[in-house]
């Protein structure tokens, strides 16, 4: 039997528009669902491509099948690097899964869970290291030495930013109990600052009426008893050094309003930090 080498299968393979992955498009079938970004699109407007899948060559009686597995490989990584920029870390993970599986002498699949497991490297909130340790060291054990050490680097300041996420954490919780303090302190204040002033009102609407029933002989003993009680009603101390009705209004006004600056500034000082520590800064890639 003389050698010979059939034509190369082939078979039409539509893009998702949206995200470049690969939709299976029955014939007669108007509309699609990306498997990966779940976009609906008009068949219409889908890219068509043709993809060589599998090449078969004959040699006397042995067959020899060669799979264009660089291909496949490389469409893989494509599709999942997409979803990463999208946001699509779930479906993203999965792709990058069966790299692993498939390729896993390929350092892209290990290094790209990675960067799903962390949302690309953006995730400071709970990451878990040991599965991204894990993930490491197949990265480690694949990649070239001078991608290695460039991927350390982004890795090193991942891990620097998450510790700092951490101590801010730490001091955020710190800060936002005193806040609680302050807030819980200033309304006791204005509570007690509300009994005060109702006394002082009732005290003086007693005045009034008593002067209102008083007799004609007797009004000039009330009138210098209403100027009495109304100073000692007045005046912030007593004899004892004691603080009196009004005394309490203003002091718990002045104690309210150092409470109300005090709580500004830290509710200011914890958004400022917010934005700095909430997130790890952007890595340069």
């Amino acid at each position: 039997m003389s050698n010979m080498t059939n034509a190369p299968e082939q078979f039409a393979a539509a893009v998702c528009p949206q995200c470049g992955g690969q939709l299976k498009v029955e014939p007669g079938q108007k509309f699609v669902e990306c498997p990966y970004c779940h976009t609906i699109s008009r068949t219409v407007d889908v890219h068509y491509h043709q993809h060589q899948n599998t090449n078969y060559s004959f040699s006397g009686s042995n067959t020899t099948v060669q799979f264009n597995a660089g291909q496949d490989l490389e469409t893989l990584v494509k599709n999942a690097e997409t979803h990463i920029k999208l946001g699509n870390y779930d479906n993203a993970e999965k792709l990058y899964k069966k790299i692993t599986e498939e390729y896993p002498q390929d350092y892209r699949g290990w290094w790209g869970l990675v960067l799903s497991s962390t949302e690309n490297l953006s995730s400071s909130e709970h990451p878990h290291w040991e599965i991204i340790n894990s993930y490491w060291k197949s990265v480690n054990a694949t990649a070239p030495q001078k991608i290695k050490e460039q991927l350390r680097i982004q890795l090193n300041e991942y891990e620097y930013a998450c510790s700092h996420y951490r101590w801010w954490n730490k001091i955020r919780t710190s800060l936002r109990n005193e806040l609680n303090g302050l807030t819980s302190r200033q309304a006791n204040i204005e509570r007690g600052k509300t009994k005060d002033v109702f006394k002082a009102i009732g005290f003086g609407l007693m005045l009034v009426i008593a002067l209102l029933f008083l007799g004609t002989e007797l009004l000039p003993v009330g009138i210098i008893l209403t100027v009495v009680s109304v100073y000692k009603l007045f005046i912030k101390f007593d004899k004892y050094g004691k603080r009196t009705c009004i005394g309490r209004i203003l002091s718990d006004m002045d104690a309210i309003e150092s409470c109300k600056n005090e709580i500004s500034q830290l509710r200011q000082r914890i958004t400022q930090e917010d934005s700095k520590y909430r997130r790890p800064p952007s890595i340069p890639r």
